[in-house]
């Protein structure tokens, strides 16, 4: 299955994101989409980027949340670099996976 995936209303001053996934697993709804990213995980993201801030109740734009999965995996994010590539990405999923799982056993040690 293809998937052509459109941002419709980002942040204001922040473009738009738009990509294509390949997958073999269905995604019917909004829901389905967004599985891959849950709260804990753009909340891991958020604090790993902004240590001093405060916990916002809604999730940063798409491409923030690329951006700084980017990030983990090695993408630099200057102010002239491109849009990150797969490679920066898939690296940043594999380490978030990670602090994911770590933050999940900090849970069942400490409640």
């Amino acid at each position: 299955m293809i998937y052509f995936i459109l941002e419709k209303n980002p942040p204001k001053g922040v473009d738009k994101i738009e990509w294509m996934l390949y997958t073999n697993i269905p995604i019917l709804t909004f829901e389905d989409a967004v599985l891959f990213l849950n709260d804990v995980d753009w909340k891991i993201l958020f604090v790993k980027f902004n240590p001093n801030k405060k916990i916002p109740k809604r999730a940063p734009s798409m491409k923030q949340v690329t951006t700084w999965i980017a990030q983990l995996g090695g993408f630099l994010a200057r102010k002239g670099d491109d849009d990150p590539g797969i490679t920066h990405v898939w690296r940043g999923l594999r380490k978030l996976a990670d602090m994911a799982e770590g933050a999940q056993m900090l849970k069942n040690i400490y409640g």
